[in-house]
C-alpha cells in the first residue's frame, strides 16, 4: 500500500562518506539481501534484510572509501558469489556471504566514478574518466576467498563519465566520449575507432547522449532531442538513420532509450514517446500497451487509475502516505509564521506530525483531516503521548468536504490537480489566512514565497510554497 516499512540513514546509521557530488546509490536486491553503499571506513558497503532493514553484515574498508556513482553488479568469479563495486578510490569485489573483501583494483580512482562495471564470466570490464582515465579488463583469479584482480590491459581513453554508456556487443566495446562514439576490441583493448575533437572547441557537456543496443545496432539519444540509429560495426561509425523528437527540449543529459517488443520508448524530460522499430511496422499497438489517465474527480486516495481507452475498468488505489521530514515540517510552520492564536489545519494529515508539531511548538490549536482509519487512530494516540490532546483534533473526513472557515493556516502535501480542486474552499477563507504547500504549487496561482529546504533527515531537497489569502491568480 506504499507505506514506509523501515528507514536507514547512510551518515547517521553507518558513518557514511558521500562522494564529491553527493550520494547517488543504486541499491541492489539479491535474494533477501539489500546491498547499499554508504561509504566510509566502518561500513563502506552494507547488507540489510530487505523487509526489515536489519543489518546482516558490514563491509569495512580501512581506506575510508567514499561512495561513488556506478551501479553495483553481481559476479560469480572463482565460484564465489560476490558484489563488484566501483568506489571513489577504486573497484572492489566483496563476498556476498559476509561482506569480506576478496580483491581490490585501485587504478580507477576518481571522484567521478559513474560507469557501471560489466561482468564477463571471471572477467570484469571497467572504465573511468578524468584522473587515470581509461578502459581496463580485469581477470579475477584464485580459489575461495583468496582472489586477486589481474589486469589484462589498460587502454587510455576518456569515456564520458556524465552518461553510463559502456556496452559489449559481439566481441567489441562501444561507449561515448565527449565528442561521440568509440569502439574497442574487447580481447585486446585495441581502439578500432574513436571520435576526436575537431578544430572547433566543443562546449562543456556537449554532446551528451544515452545509448543502448538491440539487433546489432546502437540506439543513441542525444540531449538535444536527436535520435540516431548506428550500426554496431568495428570498421567504422555508420549512421543508418536519425530524426529529431518533436518539440525537443534540450537538457543537460539524456535518458537511456528502452526497447521492448519491437517498440522504442524515449523520454524527453517530462514527455514519453513510443516508436515502432520493427521490420514491418503496423498501426496496431502491442498487446501490453494500455492507455492510462489519472482521475481525481473523487477523493478516493490521491487518484484513481482508469485503464483502457473506454475507461470501463477502474481500480481505486489506497491513499499513499508519504511522510514529510520533521525538519521540513518545522520550516513549513516557520514560513507560515504560525502564532499561538492561530488555528492550523493539515489536509491529509497522515500520522499527524504537522498538527502535533504546531501544538507543541506554538501552543496553538490544530486540526487534521485524514481518510485512512489506521493513520487516524495512530495520530490520536501520538497526540495523547505528546501531551497535546487538548489542543489538537483529528477528523476522519474527506478533505474536499472540510469547512476551512475557522483556519488561519492550511498545510498541504497534495498533487497539483488536487490543489486546483481545493481552490473553491480556499477562496471562502478569511483574508490574511496562509496556505503552505510541500513540493507542489497551486496551478495558475503564483506563490508569494518559495523556499528550498535541505533536509538532514532524508538528505533530499524540499521546496515549500506560501500564499496569503485571498489568492491572486496569474493574469492571462
Amino acid at each position: 500500500d506504499g507505506r514506509e516499512q523501515w528507514r536507514k540513514n547512510y551518515v547517521a546509521d553507518f558513518g557514511g562518506k558521500k562522494g564529491y557530488w553527493g550520494y547517488c546509490d543504486y541499491p541492489l536486491i539479491d535474494g533477501e539481501k539489500l546491498i547499499c553503499t554508504p561509504g566510509g571506513a566502518s561500513a563502506t558497503i552494507v547488507a540489510l534484510h530487505k523487509e526489515t532493514g536489519a543489518v546482516l553484515w558490514k563491509s569495512a574498508h580501512p581506506e575510508g572509501d567514499s561512495a561513488a556513482y556506478a551501479a553495483m553488479v553481481i559476479s560469480n568469479a572463482g565460484g564465489i558469489r560476490q558484489y563488484v563495486a566501483l568506489l571513489e578510490k577504486g573497484m572492489v569485489g566483496i563476498a556476498a556471504e559476509d561482506g569480506q573483501q576478496l580483491w581490490r583494483y585501485g587504478k580507477l580512482a576518481s571522484d567521478q566514478n559513474s560507469i557501471t562495471p560489466i561482468v564477463l564470466g571471471d572477467q570484469v570490464l571497467c572504465a573511468t574518466d578524468r584522473k587515470n582515465a581509461g578502459l581496463a579488463l580485469l581477470k579475477i583469479i584464485g580459489a575461495g576467498k583468496s582472489q586477486q584482480a589481474t589486469e589484462q590491459y589498460f587502454q587510455k581513453l576518456s569515456p564520458n563519465h556524465f552518461q553510463d554508456n559502456l556496452l559489449v556487443l559481439d566481441g567489441y566495446v562501444y561507449g561515448t566520449n565527449r565528442y561521440g562514439l568509440f569502439c574497442v576490441e574487447l580481447a585486446t583493448g585495441h581502439i578500432e575507432w574513436e571520435a576526436q575533437r575537431q578544430n572547433q572547441p566543443v562546449p562543456f557537456h556537449v554532446p551528451m547522449s544515452a545509448m543502448m543496443a538491440a539487433d546489432g545496432h546502437l540506439y543513441l539519444k542525444q540531449a538535444d532531442g536527436i535520435m540516431k540509429l548506428i550500426e554496431a560495426n568495428p570498421t567504422g561509425h555508420l549512421v543508418k538513420g536519425s530524426f529529431t523528437i518533436p518539440d525537443a527540449q534540450p537538457s543537460a543529459g539524456a535518458t537511456h532509450p528502452v526497447i521492448a517488443g519491437g517498440y522504442c520508448f524515449l523520454r524527453d524530460n517530462d514527455r514519453l514517446f513510443c516508436y515502432d522499430v520493427r521490420n514491418q511496422p503496423s498501426n496496431e499497438l502491442p498487446l501490453v500497451a494500455r492507455t492510462i489517465k489519472l482521475d481525481i474527480s473523487k477523493n478516493e486516495g490521491p487518484a484513481r487509475i482508469v485503464e483502457g481507452s473506454d475507461a470501463t475498468k477502474t481500480r481505486t488505489l489506497k491513499s499513499v502516505f508519504v511522510p514529510t521530514p520533521h525538519d521540513v515540517v518545522d520550516k513549513m510552520l516557520e514560513l507560515a509564521e504560525v502564532k499561538k492564536t492561530d488555528v492550523v489545519y493539515d489536509l491529509g494529515s497522515g500520522d499527524g506530525r504537522i498538527v502535533i508539531s504546531a501544538a507543541q511548538k506554538f501552543g496553538c490549536r490544530a486540526v487534521g483531516y485524514e481518510l485512512d482509519k489506521e493513520l487516524f487512530a495512530a495520530s490520536r494516540a501520538t497526540a495523547e503521548t505528546a501531551g497535546v490532546k487538548s489542543l489538537v483534533s483529528f477528523e476522519l473526513q474527506d478533505l474536499f468536504t472540510a469547512d476551512l472557515g475557522d483556519a488561519d493556516v492550511i498545510a498541504v502535501y497534495l498533487l497539483p490537480q488536487q490543489l486546483e480542486k481545493l481552490i473553491p474552499q480556499l477562496e471562502k477563507m478569511k483574508p490574511g489566512s496562509r496556505v503552505i504547500s510541500h513540493q507542489f504549487e497551486i496551478p495558475g496561482v503564483p506563490p508569494e514565497k518559495a523556499v528550498t529546504v535541505d533536509s538532514t533527515e532524508d538528505g533530499a531537497k524540499h521546496t515549500l510554497y506560501l500564499w496569503t489569502l485571498p489568492l491572486k491568480k496569474a493574469s492571462k
